[in-house]
């Protein structure tokens, strides 16, 4: 599909915005990015979905609405973020999402899960905003390891030789561990949202 300059231009920005490499280009590409979105988002990748995945706390406002302390308020959502993420980028994200169908606030300015599945908004989306979102999370383990008391975290590692044939049982069975986890600890009376992370990677690199 041939494109014309502007949205060429768009698409340039967005990968420009996904490799940045401080606040202050990431804040430049974005300024230029809003500036730019297409008319017809049907016909483009769209900054929404973009930024859903690639900005990791769009998932945890999500996850935090299940709260029941949970306010509507970017202020206090911001507090519960230790103050990382400023309110006006927690009002930014809740438009974000309710443009998305993800949730919806009704008159009283109360908020809601609209959509329980985000895989239809999300199927779309290209490699490099999911790799975004695991190298935030991965910089969120580090804080917590520097941050938080070790009553309030787990961070363990292992490193052990194995057959690189085993690799797709291993993910089996890590992927089996996430689903039981949480499917054992979002069983009520939440009152914290915690990041599991599961890094399992080579610190070899095979003979050719």
């Amino acid at each position: 599909m041939k494109l014309g300059p502007e949205p060429t231009r768009y698409l340039e920005l967005l990968c420009s915005y996904n490799n940045a490499k401080s606040s202050e280009e990431t804040n430049y590409f974005l300024y230029q990015l809003e500036g730019l979105r297409p008319k017809r988002l049907e016909s483009f990748l769209s900054l929404d979905k973009f930024r859903l995945i690639a900005d990791w706390y769009h998932i945890a406002i999500l996850k935090m609405i299940n709260l029941p302390d949970f306010r509507n308020s970017p202020n206090w959502i911001s507090r519960r973020f230790d103050s990382k993420i400023p309110p006006t980028t927690i009002k930014a994200a809740i438009r974000r999402l309710i443009r998305l169908g993800i949730i919806e606030e009704d008159a009283q300015g109360n908020i809601k899960r609209k959509n329980e599945n985000i895989d239809s908004t999300t199927n779309d989306l290209p490699s490099q905003a999911i790799r975004k979102f695991h190298s935030q999370m991965i910089e969120k383990a580090g804080e917590a390891l520097r941050e938080q008391s070790v009553g309030e975290r787990e961070i363990s590692s292992n490193t052990f030789a194995i057959s690189a044939a085993d690799l797709p049982k291993a993910k089996r069975m890590i992927r089996k561990f996430q689903d039981e986890l949480q499917a054992v600890l979002s069983r009520g009376n939440s009152n914290e949202v915690y990041q599991l992370n599961i890094q399992f990677f080579a610190l070899t690199k095979g003979e050719k």
